[in-house]
């Protein structure tokens, strides 16, 4: 079992793929122990109070908003976050891309009555043109159907992490502004996009009215979402929270584990995150293999191996220096991995080492 507390880099795991590093059950019983000696769990009321409380207020603080709160699942933040954003008008402008549009069964028309307008298709996002066209044609119906609001959801899951160019959701939100429509982000993976921009969250934030963030996606929270924003907007969601189904009895878990991680977490994704591009500089020094970054790319990067490597043999020699490629993967000469900070388990001079000795061992 891994120990944060080891220092053992030779046995240490490192997955390179996903977004966590990968604990298991009693790594996460062991923090959650570690977190009650430290600061003590108090327990929550159905989502309100204890530690739950004390991460809402961390988040907020975080992420430069006046409150936050806490959300069972990253599909009910962003439903709720635009349910009250619209208020009375129902239009809703969406990346083509986005999780919202794609992954949520159409819940914001079937539940709250919301119209999605998805723009932008297959790319990251959409242009400021095409947003000025949507809300020309929203105005000049024979029936006014103004947007209510607009989601950016940046990274892109969809696009293999690549992230919206901070000039350009400058010019879109602020152009919102001006016509008096919310800006919600996306920003399940906020956090990794900050380190790989280097752009403060807060630069990111203060562009939104709200913003959520996931906290299992590597939190190290089993579930769980922070949702963050003016208190005007977001206290009424306590009723909604619950009316939906989620306001959770005994929260106070998942909040004091994302807590524990939050204490170092900025710093040591960005240390996972450096560390990263001098490793990678080590490893495209190898003959038959070459790692590319994606175009404004978070923690997403391609891999191609030469025709002289075998892929399965290359991903079964990796294992064996406990270094684990992404098992939903079909062994290919071409395909991805993820920065996270399992990354820093094993020195980078280790992981090259192994990278190398695979390529030698899968060579054909």
């Amino acid at each position: 079992m891994f120990s944060e507390h080891s220092n053992d880099h030779k046995s240490q795991p490192v997955y390179l793929w996903g977004e966590s590093d990968r604990l298991n059950p009693g790594d996460l019983l062991e923090r959650l122990q570690h977190y009650h000696e430290m600061s003590g769990l108090e327990t929550d009321h159905f989502s309100l109070g204890g530690t739950v409380k004390l991460l809402e207020e961390q988040m907020a603080s975080l992420l430069g908003k006046e409150s936050a709160i806490f959300m069972p699942t990253g599909t009910l933040a962003n439903h709720l976050a635009l349910r009250h954003l619209c208020q009375s008008q129902k239009r809703v402008i969406v990346p083509e891309q986005s999780h919202i549009y794609n992954d949520t069964g159409d819940g914001l028309e079937k539940l709250s009555g919301l119209k999605l307008i998805p723009l932008g298709k297959n790319r990251v996002c959409f242009s400021l043109n095409e947003l000025k066209e949507a809300i020309r044609n929203a105005k000049t119906g024979r029936v006014d159907t103004p947007i209510a609001a607009l989601v950016i959801e940046s990274p892109v899951r969809r696009k293999m992490g690549q992230t919206v160019a901070y000039g350009d959701m400058q010019r879109i939100t602020d152009y919102c502004r001006q016509n008096s429509i919310a800006c919600h982000l996306d920003g399940a993976r906020l956090f990794m996009m900050s380190a790989a921009t280097k752009i403060p969250i807060t630069d990111y934030t203060k562009l939104f009215d709200t913003v959520y963030v996931s906290l299992y996606k590597y939190l190290n929270s089993p579930s769980g979402a922070i949702l963050a924003g003016p208190t005007y907007l977001l206290k009424p969601m306590i009723q909604s929270r619950r009316m939906f189904g989620g306001a959770l009895w005994g929260a106070y878990f998942f909040a004091a584990l994302a807590l524990k991680e939050l204490t170092s977490f900025e710093e040591t994704y960005k240390k996972a995150f450096s560390t990263s591009q001098l490793l990678f500089r080590l490893i495209n020094n190898l003959p038959g293999i070459s790692i590319t970054a994606f175009k404004n790319g978070s923690n997403i990067f391609l891999v191609k191996l030469s025709p002289t490597i075998n892929p399965k043999t290359f991903r079964q020699a990796l294992s064996e220096h406990a270094i684990y490629l992404d098992p939903n993967q079909r062994p290919s000469r071409t395909f991805t991995i993820n920065v996270n900070t399992s990354l820093l388990r094993q020195t980078k001079e280790r992981i090259a080492e192994s990278v190398k000795n695979a390529l030698h061992s899968a060579s054909v």
